[in-house]
């Protein structure tokens, strides 16, 4: 089968850009022939750059020449979706269903509710947008990239194509876990259980690390984008209180700057991106692999990667996260606070 695989890198790499990446590799190594078309986030620098991504938000015709041109070359059997802001939009629906292209949405962040895709302002869970027609409150609080101009774009952009019925050109939708396929079919009306599917995220075995049993290291990890909603911050003061336990942070985020702060510990390491085996072979050696996510983070790519080189998951108590390990065997589960760090303080201690 031939299949197009359409996505925009993030400005900084996460979860879905991995997920693409191994989809791929897992699809050639079931025989099938892929295609992947993408653009990148870091790729916005100028001014003129900002420009051409607000006129795209409305009608990308750079984005539709392209595509017209790989889908007449490549003319694959299916295409599947991931990321399409802000470089590539809703145009390509119209484009694949002109050529009577199957099309398949995988949804991994809440950007259909909220212009962030992350359902978090201000230090906690922010739904103000959820179930609004227009997303007014996030232009108020210029929650896309920290701009109202740019939150009005984006926000403009998503309604002109809801009413034009462009989402419904799409066949399927994949939802990485059931919490996020029934918080969508709760907030939009448009979506019909019957196009959904779950389909639980997957790691494939790297030919660069080696297991090593015997070699297990006396360190925590966290592996993941360095942002707010991510709690990497109360991570971080935890382990700074507590001076004898070691824990190595792997990643890069937008809070790059800040964690720098707490170089100074000694106890505290941190590597950035790394390729995939370097990163399982530094969770193999851990003792944990900690995820203390305090906003509604959907299904952390980490959270399989642990569990396939046999090392165990510190998740939050919380409903998108329920069901993803078995307390007490596969992970600990630990009453999250979103103000404190009091009760995350205590699950290390017990089991470092």
């Amino acid at each position: 089968m031939k299949i197009l695989l359409i996505h925009n890198f993030y400005q900084y790499w996460g979860g879905e850009d991995s997920y693409v990446t191994s989809l791929k590799k897992l699809l050639e190594k079931n025989g099938h022939e892929v295609y992947l078309y993408s653009k990148d986030s870091k790729n916005i620098k100028t001014f003129w750059d900002k420009i051409k991504v607000g006129i795209g938000l409305f009608y990308n015709p750079w984005v539709e020449k392209e595509l017209i041109k790989i889908i007449k070359e490549f003319k694959p059997d299916i295409v599947q979706i991931q990321n399409i802001y802000p470089l590539i939009t809703p145009i390509v629906y119209r484009v694949c269903k002109k050529f009577n292209i199957p099309i398949v949405q995988r949804i991994s962040n809440f950007r259909w509710v909220c212009p962030k895709g992350l359902l978090f302002r201000k230090g906690k869970i922010c739904e103000l947008c959820v179930k609004k027609k227009f997303s007014y409150p996030s232009i108020i609080f210029g929650c896309y990239h920290n701009s109202r101009i740019a939150t009005l774009l984006f926000s403009l952009s998503f309604y002109f194509y809801k009413l034009t019925g462009v989402f419904d050109l799409i066949d399927k939708i994949i939802f990485p876990t059931k919490f996020i396929q029934r918080y969508y079919l709760e907030s939009i009306d448009f979506l019909s259980k019957n196009k959904t599917v779950v389909i639980p995220n997957f790691t494939l075995p790297e030919q660069n690390y080696s297991l090593k049993i015997n070699n297990i290291g006396n360190y925590f990890i966290y592996v993941g984008r360095l942002s707010e909603e991510k709690g990497i911050i109360s991570l971080l003061e935890t382990f700074k209180s507590l001076p004898k336990v070691k824990l190595l942070i792997i990643g890069d985020g937008p809070l790059g700057k800040k964690i720098n702060e707490y170089k100074e510990f000694k106890n505290i390491e941190f590597k950035q991106f790394l390729n995939r085996g370097m990163v399982k072979n530094y969770l193999s050696k851990a003792i944990l692999c900690i995820v203390p996510s305090i906003g509604y983070d959907v299904f952390p790519n980490v959270i399989i990667e642990s569990f396939s080189v046999g090392v165990p998951v510190i998740l939050p108590n919380k409903s998108n996260f329920k069901n993803l390990i078995k307390n007490g065997k596969t992970g600990l589960y630990y009453d999250n606070n979103i103000y404190s760090k009091k009760n995350l303080t205590i699950t290390i201690k017990k089991n470092s």
